[in-house]
C-alpha cells in the first residue's frame, strides 16, 4: 500500500487490536505519527485518530498487584470513626460502579487522619483486592510534583511490564520527567521537547493515563496525605487528575489540616476546584466518651470511667494527645491496676501530669535517658523523617549508643522504621518531632543545624534536590548564609528545569534575601558568588513573581551596586548585614 494512505494504516492497526495485540497497534500509530511528521509535516487523519482512542481507551489491563504502602501501618484495632470507614467504603463502590469520586478528609494534627486511611488500605486490599497508592507531601518546600513524583515512581518499579508497554505506547517517554525508573524498565523515546505549557500538559496526561490502566476495570485508590504542604504544580495535577479521570473506577483521597495557619490560599483555590466536581468532605472530630473507654482499654488492659474522663478533659478527644497521655500515665504509674480496674495511685491528683502535649512528649523521651534524648533532640533537628547515618554525625557519641538510643525509641512508640536497609527513621507524628525541637536552646539548635549542612554537604558530588532542599534549610538556620545562597540557587535551578516556575520564584527569592543578609563586610566571606545570577533569575524571570524580593534589594543598594556598570556586578558592594531574617522563606519550620 502507497505510505502515505490512512485507511492501510487504519486497517492495519484494527487487525492488530483484534488480535488482542493493543500494544502493538498503539506502536504502529505511533511510528505513522512519526513518519508524516517528517515527510510532510502533518497528523494522521481524524479517522485513523478516532481509531487509536478507541484501542487506547479499550485496553484492558492484566491484573495488578502493587505491595502495600509502607508509610501506612493499619493498627491491630482502630478505634471509633464507623462513620467515617462506612462512608469512604461507600465512595468507593460508587466509583467502580460510575467512575471517579473524591473525598477530602480534614481534621487537627493528631486526629488520626493517617490512621483512618491506614485502615481503609488494609479492608480494601483484603476484602477486595484493589490496588492502593498513598504518599505525603513534604513539610515545608517540597521537590516540584511532590507528591506525585514519588508515587509514580513506585508505580513505575512495580506494574507490569505489559501495562507499562501499553502506556509507553500511547504516551512515550513523558514520565521520564519525575520517574526516570522508566528507562531501567523498557526503552522509550525521549520527553517531548516544547515550551512549558505543552510539555507540562503532556506529563499530567501521561500521570492519567498510567492511573487509568492501574485502575483497569476492577478499581484504584489514591490517597494523598498532607495535601496543605503541597506545592503549586502539584495542585495543578491534581485538578488535572480530577478532569481526566472523570469516568475511570479511582476512588481519590486527600487529606489536610483545616487549621487557620494550614489553609493557604493556594490549599483554598484547590479545593474549591475539587468541590465544583462534587467532592464529598469528611472532617474528622476528637474521640466521644466511649472511643476513650476503648482507648483505655487497648492501652491499659481494662476501662475506668474516671480514666477516660480525665483523658478527654485533658485531650479534647484528639486521638494523638490522649494516646501520648494515657501511655505517659501507664508508664510513669500514675495508673495502676486494682481489682480488675484500673484507678489514678495517689488519689488519682495527676499533679505530675503537664497540661500541654509537648511537656507530655518530653517526660516519655527523659524516662529513655539522656543519651536517647540527646539523639532524638538532635533527629527533630533532621525533620520529622530523618537519616540514622546522618543523625551519628550530629551527636557527640559512638554509634552504637545511638543505636540503642534509636531502638529504645523504635520499642516505646515514638520512632518507626521507614525503609530498614537505609536505616531511615520517621517521629510517629510531627507534633512529637516539634515538641523536641522546640526544648532546644537556639544556640544549640543552631550549631545542629550547622553539623547537618556541613554532614550533607560532604556527600556526593551531584546531590538530589531533596537533599539540596535540606542544605537549603540548614544553612539558613544554621548561620551559614553564603551557602544558604548557593543551595536555594541551585533548588531554584532544579525546579525551573522540572516546568516549576513558581517553586523557582520562591527559591530564587530566598537567595535574594540571603543575598541582602550579607551587608557587612566579613573576612569569611568577601563576595557573594553567584548573587548575579541570583539576581537576574530572581529578578527577570519571572516579572511579577519576584518584584517584592526586588524592591527589597533595591532598598539595600543590591540592585544598584550589582548592576551600575555594562560589564557586570561590582562584586565588592554587595550587602552583607540581614537587616531581618528572612521569615517567609521555603526552607523554614514550624515548630
Amino acid at each position: 500500500a502507497y505510505p502515505l494512505r490512512d485507511r492501510a494504516r487504519g486497517l492495519l492497526m484494527e487487525a492488530l487490536a483484534g488480535e488482542g495485540r493493543q500494544v502493538e497497534a498503539l506502536r504502529a500509530f505511533q511510528q505513522y505519527r512519526s513518519f508524516l511528521a517528517e515527510e510532510v509535516g502533518t497528523e494522521p487523519s481524524v479517522e485513523v485518530r478516532e481509531i487509536e482512542q478507541r484501542i487506547a481507551t479499550s485496553w484492558v489491563s492484566v491484573a495488578v498487584e502493587l505491595p502495600p504502602p509502607s508509610a501506612l501501618v493499619a493498627q491491630a484495632r482502630v478505634i471509633g470513626r464507623a462513620w467515617e470507614r462506612r462512608t469512604l467504603a461507600q465512595n468507593l463502590s460508587r466509583a467502580r460502579a460510575s467512575g471517579l469520586h473524591t473525598v477530602l478528609l480534614s481534621g487537627e494534627a493528631g486526629i488520626g487522619k493517617t490512621t483512618l486511611l491506614a485502615a481503609l488500605a488494609a479492608e480494601v486490599r483484603d476484602r477486595d483486592g484493589i490496588p492502593v497508592l498513598y504518599e505525603r507531601c513534604d513539610d515545608g518546600a517540597a521537590v516540584p510534583l511532590q507528591p506525585f513524583r514519588s508515587l509514580v515512581g513506585w508505580c513505575v518499579e512495580h506494574v507490569s511490564t505489559a501495562l507499562l508497554e501499553a502506556h509507553v505506547a500511547r504516551c512515550g517517554g513523558e514520565l521520564l520527567r519525575i520517574a526516570p525508573q522508566l528507562a531501567a524498565r523498557m526503552p522509550t523515546r525521549d520527553p517531548t521537547s516544547s515550551d512549558d505549557a505543552t510539555e507540562r500538559f503532556l506529563l499530567f496526561e501521561a500521570v492519567a493515563d498510567l492511573l487509568r490502566r492501574l485502575a483497569g476495570g476492577d478499581g484504584l485508590v489514591v490517597m494523598l496525605d498532607d495535601l496543605h504542604w503541597a506545592e503549586p504544580t502539584a495542585f495543578a495535577l491534581l485538578q488535572h487528575l480530577t478532569r481526566a479521570l472523570v469516568d475511570a473506577p479511582v476512588l481519590l483521597i486527600a487529606s489536610f489540616r483545616d487549621g487557620a495557619e494550614h489553609v493557604t490560599e493556594k490549599l483554598r483555590l484547590a479545593l474549591a476546584d475539587l468541590d465544583r466536581g462534587d467532592a464529598q468532605r469528611v472532617k474528622l472530630r476528637g474521640f466521644d466518651d466511649a472511643d476513650l473507654a476503648d482507648l483505655v482499654t487497648v492501652e491499659a488492659g481494662t476501662s475506668a470511667a474516671d480514666v477516660a474522663a480525665r483523658l478527654r478533659d485533658d485531650s479534647a478527644g484528639n486521638p494523638l494527645y490522649a494516646t501520648q497521655l494515657i501511655r505517659h500515665w501507664v508508664e510513669s504509674g500514675l495508673v495502676e491496676h486494682d481489682a480488675g480496674t484500673v484507678r489514678f495511685s495517689g488519689g488519682g491528683s495527676g499533679e505530675a501530669i503537664p497540661p500541654s502535649l509537648r511537656d507530655v512528649v518530653w517526660r516519655r523521651v527523659d524516662a529513655l535517658g539522656p543519651e536517647t534524648a540527646e539523639v532524638l533532640s538532635a533527629g527533630a533537628v533532621l525533620g520529622i523523617e530523618f537519616d540514622g547515618d546522618l543523625l551519628t554525625a550530629l551527636v557527640d557519641a559512638e554509634v552504637s549508643v545511638v543505636d540503642q538510643a534509636l531502638d529504645a525509641a523504635n520499642k516505646s512508640g515514638l520512632l518507626v522504621p521507614v525503609d530498614p536497609a537505609t536505616g531511615a527513621m520517621r517521629f510517629t507524628h510531627a507534633l512529637v518531632a516539634n515538641a523536641l525541637y522546640a526544648e532546644l536552646p537556639p544556640l544549640r539548635r543552631r550549631r545542629l543545624h550547622e553539623r547537618a549542612a556541613r554532614a550533607l554537604a560532604n556527600g556526593a558530588d551531584e546531590l538530589p534536590q531533596k537533599i539540596i532542599v535540606q542544605l537549603v534549610r540548614h544553612c539558613a538556620l544554621g548561620g551559614l548564609r553564603q551557602d544558604a545562597m548557593r543551595w536555594a540557587t541551585s533548588a531554584g535551578d532544579h525546579a525551573l528545569a522540572h516546568l516549576a516556575p513558581s517553586e523557582a520564584a520562591t527559591w530564587y527569592r530566598a537567595a535574594l534575601e540571603h543575598c541582602v543578609a550579607l551587608e557587612r563586610p566579613d573576612p569569611r566571606c568577601k563576595t557573594a558568588p553567584g548573587s548575579r545570577r541570583v539576581a537576574v533569575r530572581g529578578r527577570w524571570s519571572f516579572g511579577p513573581h519576584c518584584l517584592p524580593t526586588a524592591a527589597s534589594c533595591r532598598s539595600a543598594r543590591l540592585h544598584r551596586s550589582s548592576w551600575r556598570s555594562s560589564k557586570g556586578p561590582s562584586r565588592s558592594r554587595i550587602p552583607t548585614t540581614s537587616p531581618r531574617t528572612p521569615g517567609c522563606s521555603p526552607y523554614s519550620r514550624s515548630a
